[in-house]
């Protein structure tokens, strides 16, 4: 039988039910005796005790108004006591249960007698009577008085013994049903009890096994059953906890999965926020998906056009994957063909291992995730995981597959976009520039209007003198129209090479002034010492000084001695002021060069001198181009250009320039300068050799600039020298004590000793005779009066002149002509350029007929050709196309030398059968001579 919850409740229910009707029974019973006994007490003496002291208040209240009557003498006073009379015999009439009809009566009549007998006695006494009568009254008052008291007590007494036994037996019988009622109570309590634990112990059986079974679930161990201890209700909640738990199982672990999605998912986002670029997105998307994986590898492909491209990778070494496949070449490329996961179990035996510093592991499965983005397949995803492989694992990978796909293009996009982006912004700043470029360019374009023709009738003016003179004396001694004898012509042409070098100096000026404007000229900051500068410059200047004996004394602060300039630029802006003071200083003048500090930055450099001053009109036209004053006019030594290129060198330096004057007290000529300006440049190299060919002449270039250096190095061995070239004075007279040199070119401004130092030296030496050329901004013969020089030549450096000097010198290369022919209509361009050829020891063969000169290059190939493109039967370009075609010809080299502008398409044309295009014009020929040493290296001059 199956004892239910409900039916051991309704157990113990009834139980109850039985114990508390038996203890209502015995309860009522033995309560109807004790009432039955406390009635009988209540009814024999309860109304007596009762009775008196009501009837003993109501009496004293009477007695008491009619003495409170007496007491104030009023008679008025005594109405009350009638009410209170009536209330004494209303009270005696309703206790007839206390008292016999017999006792009622006597009591109400004595108390009538005693009222009638105190008014009588009471008015009298408010009358103010005496005598013996009012006291006889009042006597009868107090007797009757007393006689009603007595009555009162003899109708209340009763007998107390008789009370007290009837108390006694009501007392026993309430005892004896005490006893009854707990023996019963103990009875039904025990019996209560022994069902009560029995419910109970199984109901706490039961429910401490559901409880710790609750405890378990919300602990989340749905594992451990709950075990049922009865057969009732309990088991049955036991049955569905369990089966509430296999429930909640699932719902836990599908919660569980949900999470590891939900989270991988947001990571995943957390990863890609911000904007990333392509590479960042793959490399990130690979990282985190294969840490939350557990995949020790991946990588990520973009598709291309052509296929897939490695984007992104995570711990994979450079070279371990491919770059890029195809679609549909290998898994990869299959994979990319489906939009599902691609899964690859692999055996443990056989397949690649991953190695760690530690450990070495085998990859169990291959997973391959298209990335795709509607119906495109924008990239895909490859790990290698070395743990079993999970459903849950591709279902993460399938629904991230869209967003990193989607966050891929956004990124490419977003990429593109920047790039875009940049391009208009920059495009938009350079139209911004170029407005507001083109707006200065308008103004300046004003300014260099007015300036060409300032410039153009200065120029004018100063070429026109030494030409003038130069064409002068020329056609004078040409057209032989007087007699000259030899002293006389010596002397034109002294006035003519006077003219001439004036007007090269002129020409340097200009393209010094020209390079500095146009920003091409560098500079080559180096520690130096401003006294040491200062005192080569002197000593370039000494002889001219001594000529004009002008004394120059220096004051040179040591503060302002060490500077990072570029030293040649410093010795250019010396040099001019100095030499322009020397110019302007009478005999026994004097000239003091002063340098101090302008600021902790800057330092000042003051030239002053004793000459006749400037007025203050003509100070602003000093550094002006070809602007002079009217005593600097009357020089006929002055280009007017030195003081405007000094303004230009400092102020490219950052510094300023500046004069003051007083007339008949001297000028002060100022620079102000940066004490260090831009990075000091390395050290110069030590020796640097370039041999052309065996058996050439060898020369040593003396020279600190490296710009320079390297110019004239390339010049002379493209014309076929072998070169030596060191950067100090020292390195040169130490080359020069171990070897002979054929030749030597020397700049004087050097950083170590100046060059005259090393001239001195030198001439002292194993090559005393050498052919010396002195190559220096500084262009006056006077700065090396004294020394044996074979030439002096002027910076900027002309190539042409350099070899012709070394021509002149007789230092040549090779032992017979090379041959060049020269095609040009023009008669004069090739009498100058036989003349040139020839001089340098080419062999020119000219021809004005360009059908001559194809038949002269077949018969006799020449060793290069010099060709002009306009002439009229023939244009260059056909003389070329005939000449390619002619087996004899095809090899030689050309130079095409035109003045005509050419076009993209005639220089396209001209590329794949000419050597290189000069344009003719003031450095065309030294071109042509350059072009035609770098296309005959190996040929010896006048060779046939």
């Amino acid at each position: 039988m199956r004892f239910t919850l409900r039916f051991k409740l309704l157990g113990l229910v009834g139980v109850a039910a039985i114990a508390l009707i038996a203890l209502t029974i015995s309860s009522a019973v033995f309560e109807h005796a004790v009432e039955v006994q406390v009635d009988s007490i209540r009814d024999t003496y309860l109304p007596k005790i009762r009775l008196r002291p009501q009837l003993e208040g109501a009496f004293e209240r009477l007695t008491r108004t009619i003495q409170n009557a007496v007491e104030a003498s009023d008679a008025d006073l005594l109405t009350p006591a009638t009410a209170e009379k009536a209330s004494v015999v209303q009270l005696i009439s309703t206790t007839h249960d206390a008292m016999t009809v017999g006792q009622s009566a006597a009591l109400r009549l004595a108390i009538d007698d005693y009222f009638d007998t105190a008014i009588i006695a009471s008015r009298r006494l408010i009358a103010g009577e005496g005598g013996e009568t009012t006291a006889a009254h009042v006597q009868e008052m107090q007797t009757k008085r007393a006689r009603v008291a007595g009555l009162i007590s003899q109708v209340t007494t009763f007998d107390e013994h008789a009370l007290a036994a009837a108390f006694a037996a009501t007392e026993a019988e309430q005892r004896t049903a005490s006893v009854v009622r707990v023996i019963v109570g103990a009875v039904c309590l025990l019996a209560l009890f022994v069902i009560s634990w029995w419910i109970g112990s199984g109901l706490f059986a039961s429910l401490g096994a559901l409880i710790a079974g609750f405890e378990r679930f919300g602990r989340k161990d749905f594992a451990t059953r709950i075990v049922a201890t009865t057969r009732d209700e309990l088991a049955d909640v036991a049955m569905q906890a369990n089966k509430m738990a296999d429930q909640l199982s699932e719902l836990d672990l599908e919660r569980a999965r949900n999470e590891w999605i939900r989270n991988g998912l947001a990571g995943l986002g957390d990863e890609l926020r911000g904007e990333l670029e392509p590479r960042e997105v793959a490399d990130r998307t690979v990282e985190y998906l294969a840490r939350y994986l557990q995949t020790p590898v991946g990588a990520l492909y973009y598709a291309t056009a052509g296929g897939y491209e490695l984007l992104g990778r995570y711990a994979l070494a450079e070279g371990t994957t491919p770059a890029s496949f195809a679609r549909g070449e290998g898994l990869l490329g299959q994979a990319a063909l489906r939009s599902t996961i691609t899964t690859i179990e692999l055996p443990e035996a056989g397949a690649l291992a991953l190695h760690s510093g530690l450990v070495s592991v085998t990859p169990r499965a291959l997973i391959l995730l298209p990335l795709v983005r509607g119906e495109v397949t924008v990239g895909i995803l490859e790990l290698a995981a070395v743990r079993p492989w999970r459903a849950l694992d591709s279902e993460l990978l399938s629904i991230a597959s869209e967003s990193i796909a989607i966050t891929l293009e956004v990124a490419q996009a977003r990429s593109a976009a920047r790039l875009l982006l940049d391009q208009t912004q920059q495009q938009a700043s350079d139209l911004e520039r170029a407005g507001v470029a083109l707006g200065q360019k308008a103004t300046e374009l004003a300014k260099a209007s007015a300036y060409k023709s300032q410039f153009l009738a200065g120029m004018s003016h100063e070429l026109r003198t030494p030409l003038n003179a130069i064409i002068g004396f020329t056609e004078i001694m040409y057209d032989r129209s007087i007699p000259i004898d030899a002293e006389t012509a010596h002397e034109y042409l002294g006035d003519v090479l006077t003219s001439g070098r004036h007007l090269l100096q002129l020409i340097n000026d200009v393209l010094d002034l020209a390079k500095v404007e146009a920003g091409k000229v560098d500079f080559h900051p180096e520690p130096i010492e401003l006294t040491k500068v200062v005192a080569e410059v002197l000593s370039v200047l000494k002889t001219t000084s001594s000529k004009q004996q002008v004394d120059i004394t220096t004051e040179i602060a040591s503060d302002v001695d060490h500077l990072i300039l570029d030293s040649s630029r410093l010795k250019q802006v010396l040099y001019n002021y100095i030499s322009n003071a020397l110019k302007f200083t009478p005999p026994r003048g004097h000239v003091v060069v002063r340098a101090s500090a302008e600021s902790p930055d800057r330092f000042r450099i003051e030239v002053e001198d004793t000459g006749p001053g400037i007025a203050a009109d003509q100070l602003g036209r000093l550094f002006g181009d070809f602007q002079q004053t009217d005593e600097g006019a009357r020089r006929n030594d002055s280009t007017g250009l030195g003081l405007a290129l000094t303004k230009r060198l400092v102020e490219a330096q950052g510094g300023e320039v500046g004069v003051r004057s007083v007339v008949g007290s001297g000028s002060t000529f100022y620079a102000v300068l940066p004490r260090q300006f831009g990075i000091p440049k390395a050290p110069a190299m030590t020796l640097e050799i370039v041999r052309a060919h065996t058996n050439a002449p060898t020369i040593l270039v003396v020279e600190d600039e490296i710009t320079d250096r390297e110019r004239l190095v390339t010049a002379l061995a493209n014309a076929g020298y072998a070169v030596e070239a060191v950067s100090t004075g020292a390195e040169a007279v130490e080359r020069c004590e171990t070897h002979e040199y054929d030749a030597i070119t020397l700049d004087l401004l050097l950083p170590d000793m100046t060059g005259l130092e090393v001239l001195q030296r030198l001439r002292t030496g194993r090559n005393d005779k050498v052919p010396i050329i002195v190559v220096t901004v500084v262009a006056e013969r006077g700065a090396v009066a004294g020394y044996a020089v074979h030439d002096v030549l002027a910076k900027p450096l002309s190539e042409e002149a350099l070899l012709s000097s070394l021509n002149r010198a007789g230092v040549r290369v090779g032992h017979g002509p090379s041959i060049v022919l020269v095609v040009d209509d023009d008669i004069a361009s090739l009498k100058v350029m036989a003349a040139t050829l020839n001089r340098l020891g080419y062999l020119a063969v000219c021809e004005q007929d360009p059908v001559r000169g194809l038949r002269v290059a077949a018969e006799q190939p020449p060793s290069a050709i010099v060709l002009d493109l306009l002439m009229p039967g023939m244009t260059g370009f056909e003389f070329l196309e005939q000449l390619r075609a002619t087996p004899s010809a095809r090899g030689i080299p050309v130079i095409v030398w035109t003045s005509k502008d050419l076009t993209p398409d005639e220089r396209e044309r001209l590329r794949s059968s000419a050597q290189t295009v000069v344009a003719k014009g003031t450095e065309g020929n030294a071109r042509v001579l350059a072009e035609l040493a770098s296309a005959l290296p190996n040929h010896a001059r006048g060779r046939a």
